[in-house]
Order: C-alpha cells, then structure tokens, then sequence
C-alpha cells in the first residue's frame, strides 16, 4: 500500500481496514517510499519473502501456492 485514501502515508489502521474489507489473508505491506518494491509493474503483485527476511521472488504472477511453498521450504 503506497498510499491511504486522502493520498497521505498509510497507518496501520489503514491496512488493517483495507485487508479487512477485501478479506485479504495475507500480510499487506507498506511502502510510502516505494523502495522495497519499485520493480512491481501492476496490482496485485506478490513477493515472497523468506523467514530471514529475503526476497525469493519478486514478481510472480499468476499466484502459485505450490510454488510458494516450495520456495520457502527450500530455505
């Protein structure tokens, strides 16, 4: 999330709002800087980060569970 709905830096209240309307399950992060992910071309894009923090993937679309979970197992 880049930005909250009156384009200022998102709260936590805001991404918990806005996980909490769309159902989303899974972590949501922040970026008001837009340097954790500058290379992400379109929405939704998924990341996956390791347990120590590292990106195993950065672009990855269409979504793959299997996949995923390989990746961090493979850790």
């Amino acid at each position: 999330m880049l930005q909250n709905n009156n384009g200022g830096p998102p709260a936590l209240s805001d991404l918990e709002s806005w996980t909490s309307n769309f159902g989303v399950e899974h972590p949501v992060l922040a970026d008001i800087d837009n340097e954790t992910a500058p290379y992400a071309p379109a929405f939704p894009t998924f990341v996956v980060i390791g347990r120590d923090m590292t990106i195993l993937n950065e672009d990855m679309w269409p979504f793959d569970e299997g996949y995923v979970r390989d990746l961090v197992n493979a850790e």
